[in-house]
């Protein structure tokens, strides 16, 4: 089964999010520097800046939910801050692999998402057509998504 289909004349916006695999989120028993930033492994709305250098604790801290509170974690204290892109990585690259049977259209990404339009001028009607989007960070970090298209 397809993510999605479409008619062959209809052009199919074809979009790569990459929120999640950006985050920085807390890990336990790593060091952390000044003015790093993280979100908590279940979201709260929140963002924490690292504010006295050190080392995470082996178990996750109630994170606070007032703007400007602290936490200790470890040696590490955090302070809570209002959710912004500070503990999320850029996307200095973004490539898209798009099947033969497919015409693919111009690539737009932004700071989180990859935009590949796609039309089916020569796809073969009722097959499911899988698209690759690699993304690679600021930092190096890669990851790949498959987005599957079927063409009527």
């Amino acid at each position: 089964m397809a993510d999605f289909t479409k008619s062959e004349a209809e052009v199919a916006h074809i979009i790569a999010k990459w929120g999640r695999f950006l985050e920085y989120q807390w890990q336990e028993m790593v060091e952390q520097g000044l003015s790093s930033y993280v979100r908590p492994t279940k979201h709260n709305g929140f963002e924490y800046e690292c504010t006295t250098a050190g080392y995470t604790s082996s178990v996750q801290p109630v994170w606070p939910l007032t703007i400007g509170d602290t936490v200790a974690d470890g040696s590490v204290v955090w302070t809570c801050r209002a959710y912004d892109v500070n503990a999320t990585d850029k996307l200095s690259s973004v490539a898209w692999t798009v099947p033969a049977g497919l015409t693919a259209g111009t690539v737009v990404t932004d700071l989180l998402n990859s935009n590949q339009p796609v039309s089916g001028g020569g796809a073969v009607s009722g097959v499911v057509h899988s698209l690759v989007c690699k993304a690679v960070t600021t930092d190096g970090r890669t990851e790949e998504q498959i987005i599957t298209v079927e063409m009527e």
